[in-house]
């Protein structure tokens, strides 16, 4: 059926009303045809028939300055295609409700670090690709909004995910993958045990041999169990050897309580205790110490220590062990293993740590 420009000519009756068939076959017809209509006005259909091919057509609308592709019709097989829509990406800023079926584009990425606990309400089947520009909790619902392993998430920036919609408000979130290397679409759970994979990454080691303290920072948000591993360390004078944590504020200095003691068979040993630091026994200049100390989050910003270890003085073998905690009342970004007078120097050894979610 030929397009029309919808402008009846001034003609005798029977050319009126030949023109006037026209024009309705023309708007009944969506303008069907492979050139854009003549004279389009905003919203206004039009049927391109020869896009992508003559058997799958595609149907756009005007808004009043472009043809915006609604979705394609194959007419071989009586299937119409939706349109994806926007996709580029969008920034969306985090909140209690970030209302992802408002949102133009269908590719998002979210800033911030607000909590989210509602993608809001869109229509069943809607599906949205996510991108987290930063560490936020995403919060599990097991009817509005259902999370992979039925637990909370922390994002970390560059983790992406799909959501799609059940309508009444209710989403699921499915293919989270994360950005940092050693994940192969693991997922972080606020609720570690509930993965059935957790990553589990290890450090860049650090020699002991000069300075007065050893820091690693850079540490992930949502970081649940931290293993420290000292290998023949001493320093060039008599000192504990003395661990700290640490947040965005800083290293973290006080609150802590802490004991440490060593001893061997047929030798004995002494005991010590700090509220500045969770202790490591090492001795004199001589002594060499060597072991695991084990950091676990019990909760929030509840941290617990252990170290089981040897302290080698001489041709004697000592056992080392100690135990401690801390509130640290804000996340945990950083450790370092320093002395607890910070006089000594580091003289041997290496020192490196493994985290995991």
């Amino acid at each position: 059926m030929p397009q029309h420009d919808l402008v009846i000519d001034n003609a005798s009756g029977a050319a009126v009303r030949a023109d006037l068939n026209n024009a309705l076959a023309a708007l009944g017809s969506a303008m069907k045809g492979p050139n854009a209509p003549p004279a389009p006005v905003a919203g206004m259909f039009w049927v391109d028939d020869d896009t992508p091919s003559a058997t799958v057509w595609t149907l756009k609308q005007y808004d009043g300055a472009d043809w915006l592709e609604i979705g394609r019709l194959d007419v071989t097989n009586n299937i119409f295609i939706p349109s994806e829509g926007v996709i580029a990406w969008a920034d969306v800023a985090s909140a209690a409700t970030v209302d992802l079926g408002a949102q133009a584009s269908r590719s998002l990425r979210i800033t911030g670090t607000t909590t989210i606990t509602s993608f809001g309400t869109a229509a069943n089947g809607i599906t949205r690709k996510l991108r987290f520009a930063g560490a936020l909790t995403l919060t599990h619902n097991a009817g509005s909004l259902i999370l992979p392993g039925a637990a909370n998430i922390i994002t970390a920036a560059g983790d992406t995910a799909e959501a799609i919609s059940l309508g009444l408000g209710n989403w699921l979130v499915f293919n989270f993958t994360r950005a940092a290397a050693g994940y192969a679409g693991n997922i972080l759970l606020a609720n570690p045990v509930a993965a059935a994979n957790i990553g589990i990454n290890r450090g860049t080691e650090q020699p002991t041999t000069s300075g007065t303290a050893i820091d690693f920072t850079g540490i992930p948000a949502g970081v649940r169990r931290i293993t420290v591993m000292l290998r023949q360390v001493s320093t060039s004078g008599a000192a504990a050897l003395a661990l700290r944590l640490g947040t965005s504020g800083g290293i973290v200095s006080s609150g802590y309580d802490s004991s440490w003691s060593y001893d061997a068979p047929g030798i004995g040993g002494a005991s010590f205790g700090s509220t500045s630091h969770f202790g490591v026994y090492n001795g004199g200049a001589t002594d060499i110490t060597s072991g695991i100390i084990t950091l676990a989050n019990q909760s929030g910003n509840w941290w617990l220590c252990s170290f089981a270890g040897m302290l080698a003085s001489g041709t004697a073998r000592y056992r080392s062990y100690s135990a401690g905690f801390i509130d640290l009342g804000a996340g945990l970004t950083q450790l370092r293993l320093t002395t607890d007078t910070g006089t000594p120097t580091f003289d041997q050894g290496a020192i490196n740590m493994k985290w995991e979610f």
